[in-house]
């Protein structure tokens, strides 16, 4: 199986800030032909393919040439309506496009992804099973929707010893609103969800909340009109704490902190969501639940497991041993694999 990838832009910026690090991975592993319509950064491209002791990665400029080097053409930008990144028709293999933060411009994105016939997608989980959103703009994909969760860099790490940290739970990450005034990209997204008034409504509720949970949650959430806090170092928090608060949102996707979290050894506290299970979450065992939309609960839980540290203890153990699953290296694999799979339904031998 000869792959392809798309404009891989990311791989030439600093790979610490890339949440998407398994993208780079897949590149270093199992890509065989760069497929660049951005003329302008080949050198930047082969010289870092050099650096990577990947020099035998093919840099391909047009269709005809891709057709004859490669059988997969994979895409991580998420913009597939923007004209360097628009998915070739004329490319006779397998299209896999990964469709990222798909609320922006979705209207284009999915037209763009029709008419040129991709034929699997790839989510940060299967959205057209659990995005109403996703149902509404990007029809015909389900059951061809390969789920890549972000995972973790190698600077997410379990550095402070349990009994070290503050027995309380963290919330982190931005708190937007659905109207954010970003003018047209997200004009579908915020008619869709038009009664509601935050894209996380669980982050905007420990803000509101705050003095009354400060007992057993902390939070470097911003107010409103703040949407973000950059002023603090994630893993060190994260270490500094025992448990976090993870909201999937309006899209109900899992979060990068999903990952990152457990990485660091700090329990994850979410809302009871199906999601959780396909990613091998288990209420009691590897991580803390409470009933969607009930906050009384998620504080109960919080404050019962706070008086609970070896029950707590035992479920940080269980849950640094699903951590394992997310690194970069190894969303990469398994998309590998995912997709080689998919490759054989197509082409059986």
């Amino acid at each position: 199986m000869r792959i392809a990838v798309h404009n891989p832009v990311y791989m030439l910026q600093d790979q610490k800030k890339n949440f998407c690090g398994y993208n780079y991975e897949f590149i270093i592993r199992y890509a065989s032909v760069l497929f660049v319509t951005d003329v302008r950064r080949i050198r930047l491209y082969q010289d870092k393919l050099k650096e990577l002791g990947r020099s035998d990665i093919e840099l391909v400029t047009r269709v005809s040439v891709l057709n004859q080097k490669a059988d997969v053409l994979v895409s991580f930008s998420g913009v597939p309506n923007r004209l360097l990144y628009r998915p070739p028709k004329g490319f006779k293999g397998i299209k896999i496009y990964h469709v990222m933060d798909y609320v922006f411009e979705a209207g284009k994105a999915a037209k763009a992804l029709k008419k040129s016939q991709v034929d699997y997608l790839m989510g940060y989980c299967d959205h057209s099973k659990y995005c109403r959103f996703f149902q509404a703009y990007y029809p015909g994909y389900e059951g061809k929707i390969l789920s890549v969760p972000f995972g973790y860099g190698k600077r997410f790490q379990n550095n402070v010893p349990f009994e070290k940290r503050r027995n309380k739970a963290i919330a982190l990450g931005s708190v937007n609103p659905v109207n954010d005034g970003k003018g047209n990209e997200l004009k579908e997204y915020r008619q869709f969800y038009a009664t509601e008034e935050f894209t996380h409504k669980l982050r905007r509720a420990v803000v509101m909340h705050r003095q009354e949970w400060k007992d057993c949650i902390d939070d470097l959430l911003p107010t409103f009109p703040q949407t973000k806090n950059p002023d603090y170092d994630p893993v060190e928090k994260l270490n500094a704490y025992t448990m976090y608060i993870n909201d999937a949102g309006l899209m109900n996707f899992p979060p990068a902190r999903t990952y990152e979290g457990i990485a660091c050894g700090c329990v994850m506290v979410a809302e009871r969501l199906p999601i959780w299970e396909d990613l091998g979450f288990q209420e009691g065992i590897n991580c803390i639940l409470f009933q969607k939309g009930d906050y009384q609960d998620m504080a109960d839980q919080i404050s019962y497991y706070r008086a609970h540290e070896q029950e707590l203890q035992s479920i940080q153990k269980e849950s640094l041993k699903l951590a394992k699953r997310y690194r970069h290296e190894d969303v990469a694999k398994r998309l590998y694999a995912d997709i080689n799979a998919r490759m054989q339904q197509a082409y059986p031998r």
